[in-house]
């Protein structure tokens, strides 16, 4: 594969994750005006990063894929992301403060076996 093959969708990638955070930034302003809740709707960039990462995991291209340090890399950063959005999103809707950081332990011991999974 040339170099100019390899490129275009590195550069498709970075258009798309562009356009992404547009949005996500457009959903963050819009929400927080509608609910008037600024001190909770921050989570949203949380929830975008996850998002994007997700789908830098689901959308690796063929040279991507060959490195199992990336792949690893790729799938343990989604899953963090999420963890912290779930962290927060289950702090505030429970008031569980001093219980929910029990997630993060749970998030430890899933990344070891995601390790030991991914091939």
């Amino acid at each position: 594969m040339d170099e100019q093959q390899q490129q275009q969708p590195t550069d498709k990638r970075k258009a798309y994750s562009s356009a992404f955070w547009l949005i996500v930034v457009a959903a963050y302003i819009l929400i927080s005006f509608a609910t008037r809740a600024w001190h909770i709707t921050w989570i949203i960039f949380l929830i975008g990063a996850a998002a994007e990462q997700i789908m830098k995991a689901a959308f690796m291209t063929e040279g991507e894929t060959q490195s199992r340090e990336h792949r690893v890399s790729t799938y343990t950063s989604a899953m963090w992301m999420i963890i912290v959005v779930l962290y927060f999103v289950i702090s505030f809707t429970t008031g569980a403060w001093a219980f929910s950081w029990v997630i993060f332990l749970i998030g430890a011991a899933v990344q070891q076996i995601v390790k030991v999974n991914i091939k």
